[in-house]
């Protein structure tokens, strides 16, 4: 089974990351805006209504994106399939990006990189992790999260990729002040006589 290393999936990922991150934040837009999330009773409900949205508004936002990158069932999956490389789930997550995964054996098998499963041959099995803020309000994170029988191997952190640089303004070196403390005191006393002198035989 081929396994793509973190540094190669960065690579893979990194001309998809604005489209998924927008992904991920469209699907919370409309999950915040509708009437399950102004009368939620069960958390649970939130993890399965986002991935009918992410995977409508992926299947949209992709269309354009010439085949390198879109929504496809492999049956018993349905997920991301990105440049013929990485099969990515879509996946609610804790601050600690453990998911809930209902324990069937397909699940399973998953995130077992042991075990082959016939219809990922030869892609990198990934969850796409969202991590809501405490108060259910906003998405606070988006990882891309590589496991192995429920351990964490490696995450890549989606929303920070995606953010733009702050343009950071170098102010030019100042020349360091010469003399010593006492020294520069009198000649500030000097000018300030001077201007004081100037100033009076104006007035006369």
């Amino acid at each position: 089974m081929i396994e793509h290393s973190k540094d190669e999936v960065e690579l893979i990922v990194e001309p998809h990351v604005e489209e998924i991150r927008a992904c991920v934040l469209e699907s919370w837009g409309r999950w915040r805006a509708s009437d399950h999330a102004r009368h939620l009773h069960w958390k649970t409900v939130i993890g399965n209504a986002m991935c009918n949205y992410f995977l409508e508004v992926a299947t949209h936002r992709f269309h354009n994106a010439g085949g390198r990158a879109y929504i496809e069932t492999k049956r018993p999956y349905v997920g991301l399939y990105v440049e013929s490389a990485l099969y990515l789930r879509f996946k609610k997550g804790k601050r600690n990006l453990r998911t809930s995964n209902v324990q069937t054996k397909s699940a399973k098998a998953f995130l077992d990189k042991s075990q082959p499963i016939d219809a990922l041959e030869g892609l990198t099995r990934l969850e796409l992790v969202y991590v809501p803020t405490r108060d259910e309000l906003d998405v606070e994170r988006i990882m891309l999260v590589c496991k192995d029988k429920g351990r964490i191997a490696w995450t890549i952190d989606l929303l920070a990729r995606a953010e733009p640089e702050q343009n950071i303004i170098e102010m030019p070196p100042q020349p360091a002040p010469q003399g010593s403390p006492a020294d520069r005191l009198i000649k500030t006393k000097d000018r300030a006589d001077d201007r004081k002198r100037r100033t009076d035989g104006k007035g006369s």
